[in-house]
């Protein structure tokens, strides 16, 4: 399976090179994958205490195109 179909295990296979701000965006997917299928992408930076902007910068690094091919 490519890390890329699914968006868990591309986020912890990922985790040890994120800055703080993008390991609190991995956190919150991590912990609670609800998250991922139920919220927006300012929902998501919400809970995690970033921005929006940042949120998009994580889904990119990545590899996906935006927050919605991440979903």
């Amino acid at each position: 399976m490519n890390s890329l179909t699914n968006p868990i295990l591309a986020t912890k296979l990922h985790y040890m090179h994120f800055n703080p701000a993008m390991r609190r965006i991995a956190d919150i997917l991590i912990t609670d994958t609800q998250s991922l299928l139920n919220c927006s992408i300012g929902d998501i930076a919400e809970k995690s205490n970033v921005s929006a902007a940042s949120v998009t910068r994580f889904v990119q690094i990545l590899g996906y195109k935006n927050f919605k091919a991440f979903r």
